[in-house]
């Protein structure tokens, strides 16, 4: 996967496959189209998870803004 982003991959627009996805999912999310978990998962700080750790990290990102929201600490 090293080489998805490289000008080697890129297509006629000057975009790889890669930057199409990323694009596209922003623009999802931009338009609130996509939770804000899937955007930390894919192309955020939480995109390096296996599967089994993505659900444990998507559990607490909800539980913490639970948190935040009714104002409870634990």
């Amino acid at each position: 996967m090293a080489d998805t982003d490289t000008e080697e991959a890129a297509g006629t627009e000057g975009r790889t496959a890669y930057r199409l996805l990323t694009e596209a999912l922003d623009e999802l999310a931009a338009e609130g189209a996509l939770p804000p978990e899937a955007v930390l998962l894919t192309g955020g700080p939480l995109r390096g998870l296996g599967p089994g750790e993505a659900e444990e990290a998507e559990r607490r990102v909800v539980e913490a803004v639970e948190r935040g929201l009714c104002g409870t600490s634990g």
